[in-house]
């Protein structure tokens, strides 16, 4: 790639040299801006735009500050090379240049091969002091970084190691060394499987894992001198060839509290399954008592009642064997609560046999406080369905239906009976169950209608 053209400001009060420097320097490839004074080239470099990469500098320019004060000036603003073009030979005058810049004098009328490769030698100076100059900024700052890590290194609270990439440790702090229980000394060249006892080989291949990858996390253990087991957490990084720090953490305390969290979580998942298995039989316990009470009562309306007492005990009892079958204590699938319940209320009322019943349930989770009212409201409508919608007929059928669209949920108990005026009519039923129904729904913040076409279709609306 070609050099960027140098452009040049050439300080000269003579403008018939300035116009034959200028011919000759732009003939060779330069660009050449010319000034007549001091003070014209110092407002010429204070603009950015037209800023020189090299000044010719005449010394002597008539009226106002000479070339030396010009130069003088205009490197304590900008740091540029800067060639003296003079007539003068003097000793002196040549020595106070070279107090003001090193990079060239050259006499006038020397020809043009001297004055340009003054030009080029005044640039490989120039460009060999900024190197220089870079060059130390750099160390200073490598020197710097260095004391700032080794301050953070020596104080750190987090152990530090420091490995090449073989995985031999070359420096440890104090808070390792305490981690470890052994001495800084010691732990120089001792390897990464060394320090990591429970598991050293795996603990080398992952070193050679992570050299590929630049970066590593992760968590180890280790035994130390005295027997006791540490787990360590470590987050490593690759900074250069050699140099892998890893910084780690003693997160024993913190391990032992996890597992006893998870072990009391063990402790209380046993004891809510206990508490729930104990209520199931209790539950079951009432239910069978009812069962034998029904069984002997001679009254039909005492026998009613009490099927009618172990179907909603029913409902609560199934419940509670969802939740001793499922993961959770706080929701429960609706559609297999609902299709047990409808089981295990017909086994209630296995004298209608005759009663077909159709199912069409959305499974969804339900928290278990709205499961409740949900399957008390299906057994009420069942109940009533089974004690009274087919009165003197050979069979029937019901369809219970549950649809959820987005948050709203619709339970549906629709049957091909007599008709609700009929049965409430016939039976002179005292509507507890129906009450009981409509306030669940309200409960559950919903709504409770029905129909009465060939049948009794029951609706409840609510949200979830």
């Amino acid at each position: 790639m070609d050099e960027p053209i140098k452009k040049l400001l050439l300080v000269e009060d003579d403008a018939l040299i300035a116009m034959s420097h200028k011919m000759q320097l732009e003939k060779i490839g330069y660009v050449v801006d010319h000034v007549l004074t001091g003070e014209a080239a110092i407002m010429a470099v204070r603009n950015a735009n037209s800023r020189p990469d090299l000044i010719l500098m005449d010394i002597d320019l008539g009226k106002g500050i000479d070339g030396t004060q010009a130069a003088e000036q205009i490197l304590t603003e900008i740091d540029t090379p800067v060639v003296f073009l003079s007539s003068y030979t003097d000793p002196e005058i040549v020595e106070k240049t070279e107090k003001i810049t090193f990079h060239g004098y050259v006499v006038k009328n020397s020809g043009l091969t001297v004055l340009d490769a003054s030009i080029k030698m005044a640039f490989k100076l120039f460009e060999a002091r900024v190197r220089e100059q870079r060059h130390k900024a750099d160390l200073l700052h490598s020197r710097e970084q260095e004391r700032q890590f080794k301050v953070i290194f020596e104080n750190a609270l987090n152990p530090i190691l420091i490995a090449d990439d073989a995985g031999n440790y070359l420096k440890a702090n104090e808070a390792a060394a305490s981690m470890f229980h052994c001495p800084v000394e010691q732990m120089i060249g001792m390897n990464v499987g060394d320090l990591q006892t429970v598991a050293s080989p795996q603990a080398r291949d992952r070193y050679q894992e992570y050299l590929k990858r630049g970066y590593d996390v992760g968590e180890f253990e280790f035994v130390r001198p005295d027997g006791s087991q540490v787990t360590a957490q470590y987050h490593a990084i690759k900074v250069r060839d050699n140099f892998n720090v890893s910084i780690l953490s003693d997160i024993t305390e913190r391990k032992r509290a996890e597992h006893e969290i998870q072990r009391q979580l063990a402790d209380k998942e046993t004891l809510f399954k206990e508490v729930h298995h104990r209520i199931k039989n209790n539950m079951a316990q009432i239910e069978s008592l009812l069962s034998i009470q029904a069984a002997s009562a001679e009254s039909a309306d005492v026998k009613s009642a009490l099927e009618t007492a172990m179907s909603r005990v029913c409902s609560i009892r199934v419940l509670y064997e969802k939740l001793l079958v499922g993961t959770g204590h706080e929701e429960v699938s609706v559609k297999d609560y609902l299709e047990s319940l409808i089981e295990s209320h017909k086994a209630v009322y296995n004298d209608h046999e005759n009663i077909s019943i159709e199912t069409s349930i959305d499974d969804f989770a339900v928290s278990t406080k709205k499961a409740i009212p949900i399957g008390i409201i299906v057994n009420e409508l069942l109940t009533n369905v089974f004690k009274y919608a087919f009165g003197g007929r050979a069979e029937g059928h019901v369809r219970i239906g549950l649809d959820k669209d987005g948050k709203q949920v619709t339970l549906t108990v629709q049957d091909n009976g007599v008709g609700f005026d009929l049965r409430v009519t016939a039976n002179k039923s005292t509507g507890f169950g129906l009450t009981l129904t409509k306030m669940l729904a309200e409960q559950l913040d919903g709504t409770f209608i029905t129909e009465h076409d060939n049948g009794t279709k029951s609706v409840v609306a609510f949200e979830v």
